[in-house]
């Protein structure tokens, strides 16, 4: 009986194999990275766009950044010329739109000058046909009572007030044409202002325009001197926000950080020195989350894909697991971006704290229990 149990004992020994683990802290970050924004240049934040959470595209404005350079007065340099630039643009504008009453004016003036001289013509018209008559038959009664002074009928005098009758009204037919000819080319004059008057605006108008394009050009600089927009280099969610309005920043201050979209997760694991020498590529893991209790969501495996060969001494780098000693940081891939329990997904976050179990070496029996004395050996 001794016997059989001696061998069952050495079969135990030599047949199973045990497995070496080290259980470490983790947390969850993306496979890209976090992407760090930093000022561009030095200033006093002016605007901020968004906040921890939001959703943020590339090129999306992050925030506004303004140059500091204050007169003695205690204003900005940057404020007193756009004010001084905005004024001139306010001046010319207030031109565009007088010019365009004024015009409108000048219009209607001329409109209505037209209508009255074409009424004014008609009159003379008819005043010109009543004239002509008038001169028809005062010529005629000029040249029958000339021949009646030469047969002796009528005296000289009385042919010359029917003469000077007849010169009356030759003149009043002379002066009617003449005022009609005068209202003609004033009517003329008119409808030439008429015509011409949109393109006298238009052309006034491309002038001032250019003035305020002008205007607007030199205040684009005069922002880009003073102001400047810091904007997102990627899409993604925003992180670690440290800037507020007002707050003053120098260049390559850190703003926030953007945490990639559609990024796989994986897990950085804070390793000790004592344990880190035994770790290599291809190790599996287990990761217990704190968010979700393995009793109910059970545990989620994956393999080491990285390890660092930098010490990370504490308070060096900013993580969300407080260390007093030095660590290494190991990451691992994980095999599903989700924890499912009840029949639901649960996505995993990032920053998520997690215990993770490193299995290191896997050795039979007997080699665990030999080691000791083969230790020993070496020693001697």
């Amino acid at each position: 009986v001794f016997i059989v149990f001696f061998i069952i004992i050495l079969i135990y020994l030599f047949e199973v194999s045990y497995a070496r683990k080290e259980t470490v802290k983790g947390y969850l970050t993306p496979k890209k990275g976090v992407i760090k924004v930093y000022s561009s240049r030095s200033g006093v934040i002016d605007e901020v766009f968004f906040k921890n959470g939001d959703e943020i595209s590339i090129g999306d404005k992050i925030a506004v950044i303004n140059k500091s350079n204050s007169l003695s007065s205690g204003v900005e340099l940057s404020d007193a010329l756009s004010l001084k630039l905005e004024e001139q643009k306010q001046e010319i504008i207030n031109e565009i739109e007088i010019n365009h009453r004024l015009n409108y004016n000048e219009n209607k003036k001329n409109e209505d000058q037209l209508n009255y001289l074409k009424e004014k013509i008609n009159i003379e018209e008819e005043s010109l046909s009543i004239n002509n008559e008038i001169l028809e038959m005062r010529e005629n009664v000029f040249l029958n009572n000339k021949s009646l002074l030469d047969s002796g009928y009528l005296s000289k005098s009385q042919l010359d007030n029917i003469r000077e009758s007849y010169l009356i009204a030759k003149q009043n037919v002379s002066s009617t044409k003449k005022n009609i000819s005068n209202i003609k080319s004033e009517i003329l004059e008119l409808k030439y202002k008429k015509i011409s008057s949109p393109d006298r605006l238009k052309t006034n108008e491309s002038i001032l325009r250019r003035k305020v394009s002008s205007i607007e050009e030199r205040l684009i600089d005069l922002k880009n001197q003073y102001s400047f927009i810091e904007k997102a280099p990627d899409s993604g969610f925003i992180t670690a926000v440290q800037i507020h309005k007002g707050l003053s920043v120098s260049e390559h201050s850190p703003l926030l950080s953007i945490i990639p979209i559609d990024s796989p997760l994986e897990i950085e694991l804070l390793v000790p020195t004592r344990s880190a020498g035994f770790i290599k590529l291809g190790d599996k893991v287990k990761i217990r989350f704190d968010s979700f209790p393995y009793q109910k969501f059970g545990m989620l495996e994956g393999k080491i894909i990285h390890v660092d060969k930098v010490l990370l001494l504490p308070n060096e780098k900013r993580i969300p697991i407080k260390t007093d000693e030095a660590m290494y940081v190991v990451k691992a891939s994980l095999n599903s971006q989700f924890i499912s329990a009840y029949g639901k997904k649960f996505s995993l976050k990032v920053g998520m704290i997690a215990d993770v179990d490193i299995v290191m070496e896997k050795r039979k029996l007997f080699e665990w229990v030999l080691e000791p004395v083969l230790a020993l050996k070496g020693k001697l």
